[in-house]
């Protein structure tokens, strides 16, 4: 079976480019901007995560748009960073959801909900070293769900900005409306529901696609009574894949590696050169991550990158086990995966 790879447009149609051009609007001096885009002295920026534009297209196609790409790779802690600083993954070094502190060997999972711990400000500032004190100066407001009040990622996101919580779509529209009398700059809107729900159902399933249809036309409704009086952008921070079967890494693979492997479940990053015997999974030249990551990092620049070219996905000890029951899932190159919707109301 053929499976279609996509790269990254960073030239100038990628999320990355995006973020260059909204980030040039408040005083961050660009490097790549992408063409066309209308933009106000005040703007909204709606985050659908994982809607993808194989689930667009099937949903408001007729809407205008225009098709764009992810950033590799294509997982919501290393699109969210790309997307609030500019940076290309090489250049932030968040690649994937496992952070890992070199000092004490300590792995950190950048997505973890519900963590009532106190946060390990040390193991974050090493891990975000790139970015822990990147802000714009502008009056910003983030719109984020309740329950993400404690995770790693968006804790250091959100710290220099003004966080707003909210429980549903509704609630998070009003916020929206509050915060557009309070005069914010920019506002941006992260919406987590088609992700979760796309993750067990799979992007195919008419359970994801009637949820992806009712949120997308709230917040595409809303944003058609709002678009004359501040700048509006709709997308996604990346699309899902429909998982065909689960690998399981043999005990040897992590022996030769001496070291968690981290990254995601569909990209991967060993610390050995290893000679994987898997159908459709690639371990990347130095000049192939490059070209998927924008730059080499300096903190993996003596790493191995692989990648799944097919649906697999793959799990290792500090994977999460209910992730094996999944039916969607992303992180790497397909076409599915990579190409993502972009609405901008003029």
């Amino acid at each position: 079976m053929a499976y279609e790879i996509l790269y990254p447009e960073y030239g100038g149609n990628s999320i990355y480019n995006l973020s260059q051009t909204i980030l040039e609007n408040y005083g961050v001096k660009p490097k790549r901007t992408m063409d066309d885009i209308n933009l106000k002295k005040r703007n909204l920026i709606i985050i659908l995560d994982a809607f993808g534009y194989n689930i667009f297209e099937k949903i408001a196609k007729e809407v205008k748009h225009r098709k764009i790409t992810s950033v590799f790779p294509t997982t919501t802690c290393t699109v969210m960073t790309t997307i609030t600083t500019g940076m290309l993954p090489g250049e932030h070094e968040i690649i994937g959801f496992l952070g890992y502190d070199e000092r004490y060997g300590k792995v950190v999972n950048l997505l973890e909900f519900f963590n009532q711990e106190k946060f390990d400000d040390d193991s974050l500032q090493w891990i975000f070293s790139k970015i822990w004190n990147f802000y714009i100066d502008a009056n910003v407001g983030v719109i984020i769900p309740f329950y993400t009040i404690n995770v790693p990622l968006v804790y250091v996101l959100t710290k220099p900005y003004e966080s707003y919580y909210y429980v549903d779509i509704s609630d998070a529209l009003n916020l929206v409306d509050i915060l557009f009398e309070k005069n914010k700059d920019l506002i941006i809107f992260y919406v987590p529901h088609i992700d979760i729900i796309s993750h067990f159902y799979g992007p195919n399933s008419s359970i994801t696609l009637n949820a992806a249809k009712d949120i997308f036309e709230k917040v595409f409704n809303f944003s058609m009574k709002r678009k004359d009086e501040i700048g509006i952008i709709i997308t996604a921070d990346h699309g899902q894949i429909e998982a065909e079967d689960v690998y399981d890494f043999n005990d040897e693979i992590f022996l030769k590696n001496k070291m968690p492997i981290l990254g995601d479940v569909r990209m991967h990053i060993f610390n050995k050169k290893i000679d994987l015997e898997i159908n459709n999974y690639k371990i990347l030249s130095e000049n192939e991550t490059e070209m998927l990551l924008g730059k080499i990092p300096e903190r993996y620049k003596n790493s191995y990158f692989g990648i799944s070219l097919d649906k697999k996905f793959y799990m290792t000890p500090i994977i999460e086990k209910q992730t094996r029951f999944y039916k969607g899932q992303h992180s790497s190159i397909l076409k599915e995966e990579m190409e993502i919707p972009l609405i901008n109301f003029e």
